[in-house]
């Protein structure tokens, strides 16, 4: 018999046990439509995950979203078509994590 906490959906399915995986959101940072990073020492307390979001402006479909990486300590975000020079990154949102 299992130990711990277990959520049950109406139908009695187990949707979430004590050894399942949930993600803990540790901030959100706007990207604008330049390359940065962030530094956040709390990515080393969990397997770091991100979500971008772009933000829904006139123009902005077909640009390219930026490249997202998480090394570290760091997450950072770059040009998402670096070959087209003087072409803009969707602006938009950034939530990030660890699980």
């Amino acid at each position: 018999m299992p130990v711990g906490t277990q959520f049950f959906d109406a139908n009695g399915k187990l949707t979430l046990d004590f050894t399942d995986k949930v993600g803990r959101v540790l901030g959100s940072i706007e990207t604008g439509t330049i390359p940065g990073s962030i530094t956040d020492a709390r990515f080393l307390t969990g397997r770091p995950f991100f979500i971008f979001r772009g933000y829904n402006v006139p123009g902005a479909r077909g640009l390219p979203a930026p490249v997202i990486s998480i090394a570290g300590t760091t997450l950072s975000w770059t040009a998402g078509n670096s070959a087209d020079v003087g072409v803009p990154n969707v602006n938009g949102l950034i939530v990030y994590g660890v699980y």
